[in-house]
């Protein structure tokens, strides 16, 4: 019983520290995402001054962000 109980609080101790790792993680992609918004919204501001139609159909293609390719998987276990 002894060695169980020192198992999951093993567990439990491991499943903390991810979860902390895993909140600055987090805060670090929506800072990135902010900056990225940002950054956006000047290139949009930029396109708005072209008055060249060939540039700013470049410029539409050209600053048009890319997709995330990873999706985020989020296991039922921790939805629930």
């Amino acid at each position: 019983m002894r060695s169980l109980l020192g198992a999951i609080e093993n567990e439990v101790r491991a499943v903390s520290a991810l979860s902390e790792q895993i909140d600055t993680l987090v805060a670090e992609l929506n800072a990135r995402r902010e900056e990225q918004a940002t950054r956006l919204l000047a290139l949009d501001a930029l396109q708005g001054s072209v008055t060249d139609a060939g540039l700013s159909s470049f410029l539409d293609k050209a600053i048009r962000p890319r997709r995330t390719r990873v999706p985020e998987v989020i296991p039922d276990r921790l939805t629930g």
